[in-house]
């Protein structure tokens, strides 16, 4: 794995500024000025790359997710603002970076600042405007249905529901899936909705009842390499949780590899009802379906393993697929972040955020095969346990710099995909553009950044988060 090298030195920070959504007369410009309802669903820790139609699993593990990829604009270099789920869900749903929500404390356990004996966590700022919010604002019935216990009421993702469900069990394939079902069963006539759906698979441990392992076994997921036992001993003790991880299987990279793809076959699974239900119900007619995830996983790509951690593309890379009313299926190569989904689903709705274009804007021009734009970046950050690193990724090159000590890596992405060799030395130039491009917006993010919050996490939530990795071993 490639050192960070001396790059720059710490920046400071800026004045405050809000975000706010406003009505406009818009149509979403697809299928005359009809609002569509709206259906978001996240899978949990779901690489970009597991997908068959990637090549890295097979049609056997995802053929639903296939499906509806034939179906939906695909966006093929999508990117998430943070490498775990409560920062990049805030960012998904406000429509800024971790360095203006604020929601990223971590240390391996939790606190309110200084040496706090109560346990508590960052919360999504009430001043910023999330999807549900300015949706229900302008007439929309919202609905929102979390696996994931870092969702649950009282940490501001609840802003703007008419119906929230965080109560649904993360260890249930489907569940999600079900709960929302059971809502559309009752809700889906009478005006646009909102549902937003998170699925908690494939997110470890990975522990997918055996039928979908054996899916898992048939995919294309890579060679058999015995594992070194410091390789094995780093495995983070919440994955080694279920039985089949002392086995003399678990010995091999493959194994775990094949554990993942049955937690993303699980997935599929629920997805692939959910969207035979919505077809059913005529929502899949006039709605606009998006389905993407909040991160990835590291599977040793770069010494080790689940998320949160670093801010390689294993991590960060995550499909999003976009069905729209009379959008034609496409493919598009553009770099676009899940920041843009905040100002994409507004103007959907003829909505219109008032955020600034270098955080995030919508994706329906590209969509509609205009606006494409080589040099788009998407920015990265909020590490569970380097809060300092940053990235900057286009289609070209991604850089990853530490702001507390200057220190970065560049990787040319057209001869090194896999992020395996730093190319600052030879690059030098496009090194220092890309330090200079990042320094400056992330100083204006810190420039407009809201007071942060917190709330109070009781023993049961610390338990089911400890259960999911995020207490320190």
């Amino acid at each position: 794995m490639p050192h960070l090298e001396p790059l720059l030195r710490r920046p400071g920070a800026g004045s405050i500024a809000i975000l706010v959504a406003i009505w406009v007369l818009a149509g979403c410009g697809f299928r005359g000025a009809e609002r569509p309802s709206i259906v978001l669903i996240v899978a949990d820790t779901l690489r970009a790359d597991f997908l068959g139609l990637r090549g890295t699993g097979g049609p056997d593990v995802t053929p639903a997710l296939d499906g509806f990829a034939g179906r939906a604009v695909d966006f093929r270099r999508a990117f998430a603002a943070a490498p775990w789920t409560k920062p990049s869900v805030a960012s998904l749903l406000t429509g800024v970076h971790p360095a203006v929500h604020g929601v990223t404390n971590h240390d391996g356990h939790f606190w309110s600042g200084g040496e706090s004996a109560a346990n508590r966590t960052g919360a999504v700022p009430q001043a910023l405007t999330t999807i549900a919010e300015a949706l229900r604002a302008a007439g929309y019935r919202t609905a929102g249905f979390v696996a994931n216990e870092w969702l649950a009421r009282g940490y501001g993702f609840e802003q703007g529901f008419d119906h929230y469900e965080d109560d649904i069990p993360s260890d249930l394939p489907g569940a999600a899936f079900e709960r929302a079902d059971r809502w559309l069963a009752e809700h889906a006539a009478g005006g646009p909705f909102f549902v937003y759906v998170h699925a908690m698979e494939p997110h470890g441990p990975y522990d997918a009842p055996v039928r979908f392992v054996d899916v898992a076994r048939r995919a294309a997921l890579g060679d058999s390499r015995p594992l070194t036992d410091a390789e094995y001993e780093s495995i983070p003790e919440y994955l080694r949780d279920p039985a089949w991880s002392a086995a003399p299987a678990a010995r091999d990279l493959l194994e775990w590899r094949v554990r993942y793809a049955a937690g993303v076959a699980a997935f599929d699974r629920g997805l692939g009802i959910f969207l035979e239900r919505l077809e059913r119900r005529g929502v899949l007619e006039d709605a606009a379906v998006i389905l993407t995830a909040d991160h990835g996983e590291e599977l040793l790509e770069h010494g080790g393993w689940d998320h949160g951690r670093t801010l390689y593309d294993e991590q960060l890379h995550v499909p999003l697929l976009l069905l729209l009313p009379g959008a034609e299926p496409r493919q598009v190569e553009d770099v676009v972040s899940l920041v843009d989904l905040h100002p994409t689903l507004l103007e959907l709705a003829g909505l219109a955020a008032a955020a600034d274009a270098d955080d995030a804007s919508s994706l329906l021009p590209l969509v509609r095969g205009q606006g494409t734009r080589p040099t788009r970046s998407a920015l990265a950050m909020a590490t569970k346990w380097r809060p300092d690193l940053h990235a900057i990724r286009t289609a070209d090159h991604k850089l990853i710099l530490d702001m507390a000590t200057g220190a970065g890596v560049l990787f040319d992405l057209a001869s090194d995909p896999g992020e395996r060799r730093s190319a600052a030395a030879d690059q030098r130039e496009v090194a220092d553009d890309y330090a200079r491009r990042l320094l400056a917006r992330t100083l204006r993010m810190r420039g407009r950044a809201v007071a942060a919050e917190d709330a109070p996490l009781d023993a049961s939530t610390i338990e089911a988060l400890a259960a999911l990795g995020y207490v320190d071993e």
